[in-house]
């Protein structure tokens, strides 16, 4: 039992000797690929001969074959210095394993920071971590590679490591950076007090070595509840039942009764009762029983417990997962299963838990593309449309999958038509021309094609103007003066085609409508001329081309009398407005 303090509350934790012994070494990840001037760590995990299995990375000793290449630290971070290939050795007890690294020559394209947003609390921390993008579209962590900064380390500073703490109130941005890359986030700090400490579960019954997680939930006076167990103290009231790791999981090491309480910034939550009972592990079992999965696919596994009183429990998050190959399947902490390479046998995966241990064998597979189907097969455009293709790959095992960004594109013929990355056909020209999508799945080519008619350009949009003709005009809006039979306006029409170009029709090719024919008169060439200067009205004008209408019209508002003395009319005011939407206009 170790025993400690904090903030004025003692506690301890239970450190547990066994007579197991050291069995295998395992390196993860068992070969690493850096681009130059990066860095990526190996972790080292001691399995011993109960099946239980131990993180000994820092106890490791860690030698490059050559630093000029790539070099390793004492805790196993590799930093690549120059391009070429290499051997990091693990040295742990009598056991040894090498690790092969190859460094790139690629170039970092972009640089991700996650979260992209955060808050905190005054005083709390939180993990950035940065992600890089390279020029051979491959993938790496690098939070331990990039430099952070804070704009205002008043609010908030950030450590080597991604780790921010806060400070004080405010709001700054945190930067990742990397040769030429940059990548930012942004860090509110509130100054949100703490409210309470709520422990998850409320209750918690395990067998004598058992060992149990739990969540420590903080609450803040601004309503965020936030999870805060790797900073919050754990406290046994009793740690000879149930006592406190250093992983802040609750270590059962008697029979008997115990209470847990979290405390943080002087908070203290309610004690969540422990009870130890005497039963023991007699086995694990793993589900599924049996697991197969193409490659670059992943499966979550459940460890349970079974006990000798009939009882069992989820140990999943608390078993130690190993596997016997992690150059073809790879197992993290929490039994998440990832298929890597094909295999040619099962690959043993192992769950350990209080000295009893479950294995499984997985199957990796690869599966295999029987065909590409480009959909739809036939398509009809006008000069200057566009037009969607898709491509559907089958594969022999899980059937169909839209693959249309993963397929080569081509034409035939570009002054027709050409074709993007997407399977977004631009029609360039009149004539047909056939369009191929090629996918390559594991060095195996399908492909399949479609045909696209490219006609003669289409009439997409009409759009009317009015061409004033009366002498007098008050503003350029309003027409006085104007009597029956005078002369309004002029409609001059103008349409645009689907290729982008335009022209000012002629005169007689539009057709022309008014909602009010007792006001205004329109001639076939498109001329209005007020119709009854005694009539005060409103008449909207439009017109239509091919199968379009006119997307505005065009209102004449003949609403007032111009008098000499209040004693001879001579005629109409007339407001002319060609801005109106036309409320019968539909697109396309």
């Amino acid at each position: 039992s170790l025993a400690g303090a904090d903030q004025g509350f003692s506690g301890s934790a239970i450190l547990t000797v066994t007579n197991a012994t050291l069995s295998s070494l395992n390196i993860s990840p068992s070969s690493l690929n850096l681009a130059n001037g990066t860095s990526d760590k190996l972790t080292a995990t001691a399995i011993f001969s109960d099946g239980s299995s131990v993180d000994v990375s820092e106890q490791t000793t860690w030698i490059s074959g050559d630093a000029g290449v790539a070099s390793v630290d004492d805790s196993g971070l590799v930093t690549a210095n120059s391009v070429g290939s290499t051997t990091v050795t693990a040295d742990y007890g009598t056991l040894s394993k090498d690790v092969a690294i190859t460094t790139t020559n690629a170039t970092l394209e972009t640089l991700t920071v996650s979260p992209a947003t955060a808050t905190l609390a005054n005083g709390l921390t939180k993990q950035f971590n940065a992600t890089a993008t390279f020029s051979d579209n491959t993938t790496q962590d690098v939070t331990s590679s990039v430099s952070w900064s804070s704009s205002d380390t008043n609010v908030a500073d950030i450590d080597v490591a991604g780790l921010a703490t806060a400070s004080t109130k405010g709001t700054t941005t945190i930067t990742a950076s990397l040769s030429s890359q940059t990548s930012t986030a942004a860090l509110t700090v509130s100054n949100a007090t703490l409210v309470s400490l709520t422990i998850e579960p409320d209750s918690i019954t395990m067998a004598k070595g058992d060992r149990a997680s739990i969540n420590v939930i903080a609450k803040y006076s601004d309503g965020r509840s936030e999870d805060v167990t790797a900073q919050a103290t754990l406290i046994s009231d009793n740690s000879s039942v149930a006592g406190v790791n250093v992983d802040n999981t609750v270590q059962a090491a008697g029979v008997g009764s115990a209470n847990i309480t979290a405390s943080l910034n002087a908070k203290q939550s309610d004690p969540i009762p422990v009870t130890v009972t005497a039963a023991t592990v007699d086995s694990i079992t793993i589900e599924p029983t049996v697991l197969s999965l193409l490659v670059d696919t992943s499966e979550q596994l459940k460890a349970t417990a079974n006990y000798s009183d009939g009882t069992t429990r989820d140990v999943t998050s608390d078993a130690s997962w190993t596997t016997a190959n992690s150059d073809f399947v790879s197992v993290n902490a929490d039994g998440l299963v990832t298929a890597n390479l094909v295999t040619t046998s099962d690959v043993d995966i192992t769950a350990s838990y209080l000295g009893k241990f479950e294995t499984l064998g997985v199957e990796v597979i690869q599966d295999t593309v029987a065909s590409v189907a480009i959909t739809p097969p036939t398509l009809d455009l006008a000069k200057g449309d566009t037009g969607d293709l898709t491509a559907t790959a089958n594969f022999d095992i899980t059937g169909n999958r839209d693959v249309t960004s993963s397929t080569t594109w081509t034409t035939d013929d570009p002054s027709i038509a050409t074709v993007t990355s997407n399977g977004t056909v631009q029609s360039i020209g009149e004539g047909v021309v056939t369009i191929t999508g090629t996918y390559v799945y594991e060095g195996n080519t399908v492909f399949d094609t479609a045909e696209v008619t490219v006609g003669p350009k289409r009439a997409d949009l009409l759009h009317i103007n009015a061409l004033r003709t009366a002498d007098l005009d008050l503003l350029g809006l309003i027409q006085l003066n104007v009597g029956a039979g005078d002369s309004l306006f002029t409609i001059q029409s103008e349409v645009t085609y689907s290729d982008g170009t335009s022209r000012i029709l002629a005169p007689n090719e539009p057709q022309y409508m008014t909602d009010n024919a007792q006001l205004i008169n329109i001639d076939a060439t498109g001329e209005v001329t007020l119709a009854d200067a005694n009539v005060l009205e409103t008449a909207n004008v439009t017109a239509s081309f091919e199968s379009l209408v006119s997307d505005n019209q065009i209102n004449v508002a003949c609403l007032a009398r111009v008098d000499l003395l209040g004693i001879i009319t001579l005629g109409l005011a007339c407001d002319i407005d060609d801005t109106q939407a036309n409320p019968n206009y539909v697109a396309p």
